[in-house]
């Protein structure tokens, strides 16, 4: 996952104490430097975008376990076990050894 953070470029740059004030942190207005959010921006257009992509994995899992469901029946039985190899093995069971 994505880290976000709202910390400024420069204090992110330089590993310093950022109180994250805006438009201009305390550290970079003491040191009189140019003070720019824009990696904590990008941190969160990522963020965003991984939300969005996990969503979207989420809901094409839900319609193929609906899928599944709907052409196989249920996957798994009451005890956890995957139901087509339980029904696989009582369909080789069955078969007449000659």
């Amino acid at each position: 996952k994505v880290k976000l953070t709202s910390t400024c470029d420069v204090c992110q740059f330089r590993k310093a104490k950022c109180n994250k004030e805006r438009p201009e942190c305390g550290t970079c207005k003491k040191s009189n430097r140019a003070c720019t959010y824009e990696r904590a921006a990008f941190v969160k257009a990522l963020r965003d975008k991984q939300i969005e992509e996990e969503d979207e994995f989420n809901h094409l899992q839900e319609k193929l376990d609906c899928l599944q469901q709907t052409q196989f029946g249920p996957l798994y039985d009451e005890s956890g076990n995957l139901s087509i190899v339980n029904e696989n093995q009582q369909n080789v069971d069955n078969v007449p050894v000659s």
